[in-house]
């Protein structure tokens, strides 16, 4: 992390795989997020194992100009998407977030989120046929 914090990424992590334990199954999330001085951007993914569940939800928010600390932006931006992942939970995987960049308002504070859900092994797994590696060679 660019920025320093009272938790590292993998305790968020943590928290947030206690905080949803009920509703994982085989999926686990991991955390990361980077801050410049004037923008905070955080990536929480919910994933399997192999990655064909692989879902990065992202928020980003301009911090200097929106008067927040590096800290309290962090804050925002995961209680946010934890929000989020309520709902998506509640509603069995049925509520999506937009694939581009979209503002949402939170008290008077700006930030954008979007998110995709991918199948990164069958991703990889196509990027290393065209590439010319073997199938076998795929793990």
């Amino acid at each position: 992390m660019t920025h320093e914090t009272i938790n590292t990424e993998k305790e968020f992590a943590n928290i947030l795989n206690r905080t949803h334990s009920h509703v994982l199954g085989d999926k686990f999330f991991t955390f990361q997020s980077t801050s410049n001085g004037s923008e905070t951007h955080v990536t929480i993914t919910l994933q399997n194992n192999k990655k064909t569940f692989f879902y990065p939800i992202e928020a980003r928010m301009q911090t200097k100009s929106q008067g927040v600390t590096t800290i309290a932006s962090v804050d925002l931006l995961v209680d946010y998407i934890n929000c989020y992942l309520e709902q998506y939970f509640e509603s069995g995987g049925d509520v999506y977030l937009p694939i581009d960049w979209t503002t949402f308002d939170v008290e008077g504070i700006a930030l954008q989120m979007r998110g995709q859900i991918l199948n990164k092994y069958a991703e990889d797994l196509a990027d290393a046929l065209l590439s010319g590696n073997k199938i076998g060679d795929f793990n």
